[in-house]
């Protein structure tokens, strides 16, 4: 029985960032994160459809916050602040 665990399960890919994905037996639901980034972003589904729509919303938001805040990307696909050094 999987009670109050959360399982393990796969990756899911979108614009070049991968989320980690698990089940959460207790809230009886899918969650992700997004990995290799600095920010901790998050998200959930029902279903894998769901989850997975989730996920590209979630991508898609942080890099529009990523350009109204004037990060630019590295080749890494990591973002950094432009920042005056003066």
């Amino acid at each position: 029985m999987l009670s109050n665990k959360i399982e393990t399960m796969k990756t899911m890919q979108y614009k070049g960032y991968t989320a980690r994905i698990e089940y959460s037996d207790e809230d009886k639901c899918f969650v992700g994160h997004i990995a290799g980034i600095r920010d901790i972003i998050g998200f959930h589904g029902e279903s894998v459809e769901s989850l997975y729509t989730a996920f590209e919303e979630a991508v898609d938001d942080y890099l529009e916050i990523c350009k109204k805040m004037e990060y630019i990307k590295d080749q890494n696909r990591k973002f950094i602040k432009i920042t005056d050094c003066r």
